[in-house]
């Protein structure tokens, strides 16, 4: 190197500038045992050219015993030289040997790039970096092959550094340098082309975020914390990705000046919102104000319909002050809190009104129930009563239905069991007359009237029966009242098939009587 060629000529004048031998010999021994005690790397040249002018001083005249003495230590220097050349041309021998097993391994890799392709993982792209996600597969793809690249990249470099500086022969160290070349065409041309590759799409991508986000030095749609992260996904993937110098420079220089962006933006953001943070505070005092006026005003006496007209006037006020959502929603909340106790009593008035209501409800239907029930049961007893006492029980509760007001559907259904009782009391009163002798004229007389009743009664019956086809005829009834209707007109039929058959009987009856009396 350029110290040992230095020290060399260093000693070269100091040595012609010597004129005994004596001193020559010493300085050039001095050098030789420098040269030697160099660690790792003796410099054997500069001996090897130093002993020769050393060796032809021995000839000319000095005293014999430092000639002997100069001489012993020659001899020693000459020796030890020859020593550390062997160990030093071992040490090379194994350095070789293993250069060469570490090309060999590399010149594996290059050829089974592919395989070696598949165990690399991809590079992960979070989801929530939006600039990059139309091309995530692209980077995954190129960088993936990148890694591959960039490692076997690193080992030829360090290779060729490691076998440079290894000492060998010239012939050796070309046939390996020559190997590694070959690798690195296989590697170097391919990487600088998905450098490119990678590198103007990663640049792409970063001025579409720069120009949709940050257009005319404004900033757009998304809030600063986003813009922020999207920033640093941004960065720390250039990091990652492998990409050329000036794309990462240029790109970071953009990013660095949109974070800038974001922070004076920010900072004008903060300014403005603590103007009107004060409007705020302003209008929330005015507010408040009359909330406290309005809570004052309130006893033991106000009316909801109050409470409500007041809340609703100062809600309209609140919307002609400025307020933010925080100052709306607790001005809500502390008008809610000033009607809440008259709210809750009005709720409990409706409650007990409600309640009231339910227990009239219940005390009607159990009425329903209870008539209807004695108007059942008067009807299945009617066979085993006398005429006297069917009557006086139908009275009886005829006048229960009069006492109270019902609802048409409950009123057409009690009707039509009266009718039922009616119908029973004429049948009673009809077979108290068959049982008459047939020559009383009482019985006769009786059996007019009877019979003037049935016809009235049937007479009823068929207007009932056609005010039923009407309402059934027409389109306004849902499918209960349908069906309850038509069961109406199907036992008033039964009842009428029945006041025919006793018509007949009693006209016959009549008939036989009067006979009988011609």
């Amino acid at each position: 190197g350029k110290n040992s060629a230095h020290s060399l000529m260093e000693f070269l004048e100091q040595f012609h500038g010597e004129i005994h031998g004596e001193k020559k010999i010493r300085l050039s021994l001095e050098f030789m045992r420098q040269a030697l005690s160099q660690g790792n790397a003796p410099r054997f040249k500069d001996f090897w050219e130093v002993r020769k002018l050393c060796l032809s001083l021995f000839k000319e005249d000095m005293p014999i015993t430092i000639r002997a003495d100069l001489w012993n230590s020659y001899i020693e220097l000459a020796s030890e030289a020859k020593q550390l050349k062997e160990i030093v041309d071992q040490q090379s021998a194994f350095a070789v040997e293993q250069i060469e097993l570490a090309i060999q391994a590399l010149e594996k890799d290059v050829a089974d790039m592919d395989v070696m392709l598949e165990l690399i993982a991809d590079v992960v792209i979070s989801e929530e970096c939006f600039s990059l996600q139309k091309n995530r597969e692209f980077y995954a793809t190129i960088q993936r092959e990148l890694q591959l690249l960039n490692a076997l990249a690193v080992k030829i470099n360090s290779l060729r550094k490691e076998l440079l500086k290894t000492e060998m022969r010239i012939r050796i160290k070309n046939k390996l340098l020559e190997r590694l070349s070959l690798c690195g065409n296989q590697v170097f041309p391919r990487r600088k082309e998905l450098i490119k590759q990678i590198s103007e799409q990663f640049s792409q991508d970063v001025e579409y975020f720069v120009y949709s986000q940050f257009r005319e030095g404004e900033i757009k749609q998304l809030p600063g914390y986003v813009l922020r992260e999207e920033i640093k996904y941004l960065q720390q993937l250039a990091k990652v990705l492998t990409l050329n110098t000036h794309v990462f420079t240029e790109t970071r220089v953009k990013l660095s000046s949109c974070w800038d962006e974001i922070k004076n933006y920010e900072k004008e953001r903060k300014k403005e919102t603590q103007e009107k943070k004060l409007l705020f505070k302003q209008g929330f005092d005015q507010v408040a104000e009359k909330i406290q006026m309005f809570a004052a005003s309130i006893h033991e006496e106000s009316s909801l319909q109050e409470c409500d007209q007041q809340t609703a006037e100062i809600l309209a006020f609140m919307r002609t002050v400025l307020l933010g959502r925080e100052e709306v929603q607790i001005l809500k909340e502390q008008l809610y809190n000033v009607k809440k106790p008259v709210l809750e009593k009005a709720r409990e008035a409706e409650k007990m009104h409600m309640q009231k209501l339910q227990e009239k409800e219940k005390e009607k239907k159990d009425r329903l129930e209870k008539l209807s029930c004695d108007l059942k049961s008067l009807i299945q007893q009617a066979s085993e009563l006398s005429l006297e006492q069917l009557t006086l029980q139908n009275k009886a509760l005829e006048e229960t239905f009069e006492q109270f007001h019902w609802k048409q559907s409950e009123r057409q259904m009690l009707e039509r069991l009266f009718k039922r009782v009616k119908d029973l009391v004429n049948d009673n009163k009809e077979k108290t007359l068959m049982l008459l002798s047939e020559d009383d004229q009482k019985a006769l007389e009786q059996l007019h009237i009877v019979l003037f009743e049935k016809k009235n009664r049937r007479k009823e019956l068929k207007e009932q029966l056609e005010q039923y086809r009407k309402l059934l005829g027409g389109s306004g009834l849902d499918f209960e009242k349908t069906i309850m209707y038509r069961d109406l007109m199907e036992a008033d039929k039964s009842v009428l098939e029945k006041i025919n058959g006793s018509i007949v009987d009693i006209k016959k009856k009549i008939k036989k009587i009067a006979e009988m009396e011609i």
